[in-house]
């Protein structure tokens, strides 16, 4: 895929002056600015890393500035939407916050939801891809009651890659033609299933029945009954070895790999692959990403 450079319009604007008001240098072009602060500089080693301060903003308003000091030397950072005379337009925003924590902190009268609403923004990531972060939706898959809503190619692959999932909760449903009674099964085949919040991530609140004894699998269904959670059949996962790097020294360590392709208009372009030394293949958990390559 051909890599397009960042428009200079979208690059930050980064102003630099000595601690006293003296002007330094400004522009968008941090390399050059970089190699013009380390001339200028009279503290010798002084950082000019700025960039890790002001990454990334987790909740509440752009400040309009954001201020850095390294040694002698002061970076002032303009966001690059902001305009000379302090007014702008946003017509695309990037969604990256989770849904229920941002509606859980702001509500449904965000300005960002009002836009939204009103279409006034083209969101990436928009708040109707939530029926994907549920993992519910694998019930609809795998529900004998649903098969017509698919092709026989389709029932076909749903059969070879998602595992049998449920809503937990104490009610009857089918397993492979058969009625059961959910809460029943789930007590009795502890060593084949496991138990995961319908919504969440990182990893958080997972349990596996095969690494749990009965007292602990007993506390598990009572969170899944009190909160909401899925029942899933536990997926018989075996490491590959990879070369695992340190500072000074490497190895080959076993380890759990999670494959998630990029698609575009059903066209994988990519994929992002995480490894894990645990069967929770999670980088907020512990795990890491690494390259994937396609060899031809």
């Amino acid at each position: 895929m051909q890599q397009v450079a960042l428009p200079d319009h979208l690059q930050l604007n980064v102003c630099v002056t000595t601690l006293d008001g003296r002007f330094i240098a400004q522009g968008r072009d941090l390399i050059a600015l970089r190699r013009q602060v380390r001339k200028t500089s009279q503290t010798p080693g002084t950082s000019t890393r700025f960039g890790e301060t002001y990454r990334a903003w987790e909740y509440g308003p752009l400040p309009i500035q954001r201020i850095v000091e390294r040694g002698n030397v002061k970076f002032t950072v303009y966001p690059a939407i902001g305009l000379a005379g302090g007014a702008f337009h946003i017509d695309l925003v990037y969604k990256r916050v989770i849904i229920h924590e941002f509606l859980a902190r702001y509500g449904d009268t965000h300005p960002l939801v009002r836009a939204y609403v009103n279409h006034d923004v083209c969101l990436v990531n928009p708040f109707r891809c939530k029926i994907m972060h549920k993992k519910a939706v694998f019930e609809m898959l795998t529900d004998e009651q649903c098969r017509g809503w698919f092709t026989r190619s389709e029932q076909e692959a749903i059969r070879r890659s998602v595992p049998w999932t449920r809503r937990g909760a104490d009610r009857k449903t089918t397993r492979e033609g058969r009625k059961i009674g959910l809460l029943d099964f789930i007590r009795r085949n502890r060593s084949c299933l496991v138990l995961k919040p319908n919504d969440d991530y990182g990893g958080h609140g997972v349990h596996f029945g095969a690494q749990l004894d009965e007292h602990e699998w007993d506390n598990a269904i009572q969170t899944t009954l009190s909160a909401d959670y899925i029942v899933q059949d536990a997926l018989d996962l075996h490491p590959e070895v990879f070369p695992i790097f340190s500072e000074t020294d490497w190895k080959l360590q076993p380890m759990f790999v999670d494959t998630n392709p990029f698609l575009f208009r059903g066209k994988v372009c990519g994929a992002m692959v995480r490894l894990s030394a645990t069967p929770i293949v999670n980088v907020t958990s512990g795990g890491a990403e690494t390259g994937f390559f396609v060899l031809q």
